[in-house]
Formats: C-alpha cells, structure tokens, sequence
C-alpha cells in the first residue's frame, strides 16, 4: 500500500469525507473515491 494511500484509509477512518480528501488532494470527490476507495 503506497504511503498515500494509507493516508487517506487513515482519514476515512476516522471520518474525513471523500470531499475534504478530494479538496485536499485538487481532485474532485469522485476521483479521489475512485482512485483510493477500492470499490470497483
């Protein structure tokens, strides 16, 4: 598991929604759900 990926499984675990995380990143929520959430 790559080391941001293990940062956002961190966040998600504790409750950042896939907003903030996409925010964060510049991506859009959606890009950030489908590049780290692991649902196909």
């Amino acid at each position: 598991m790559s080391g941001l990926r293990s940062w956002v499984a961190e966040l998600r675990r504790r409750g950042v929604t896939w907003a903030k995380i996409g925010e964060a990143l510049g991506v859009t929520r959606q890009s950030a759900w489908e590049r780290f959430s692991g649902e196909e």
